[in-house]
C-alpha cells in the first residue's frame, strides 16, 4: 500500500487487490479513510464486470456489482472493515485508492 498526503492534508492511499483463478481476490483491510473506490484493474474493466463483497467481523455482504468500468461512487468506510472483489478477471490486480 502507497500513501501520499495531498496539499490539503488529506492522506490518500492505494490499495492493491490480486485475484486468483476465478476471479476472487483475498480479504483487504481498509485503512483508516472516509473513501474508497475501485480505479481500474490490470486486465481492463470491461468484459464481465465484477462484485465487490464487505466483511466486518462474521458478516459479509455483496456491496454492488460494477458491470463494466471503475467503481466510482465513493463508499463509507467503517472500523475493522474489509473488501474483497469475486467474479472478475483471473490473476488481474485492481487498485482501489482509499482516502481520509
Amino acid at each position: 500500500m502507497a500513501t501520499s498526503i495531498t496539499p490539503a492534508g488529506t492522506p490518500v492511499s492505494l490499495q492493491q487487490l490480486s485475484t486468483e483463478v476465478g476471479g476472487t481476490s483475498q480479504w483487504t483491510q481498509l485503512p483508516d479513510c472516509r473513501w474508497w473506490c475501485v480505479l481500474g484493474s490490470t486486465q481492463g474493466m470491461g468484459v464481465g464486470g465484477y462484485e465487490i463483497w464487505g466483511r466486518w467481523g462474521t458478516l459479509e455482504w455483496q456491496i454492488d456489482t460494477v458491470g463494466n468500468g471503475g467503481h466510482s461512487t465513493p463508499l463509507p468506510s467503517f472500523p475493522d472493515g474489509f473488501v474483497q472483489i469475486r467474479n472478475g478477471a483471473s490473476f488481474a490486480t485492481y487498485f482501489l485508492s482509499a482516502a481520509g
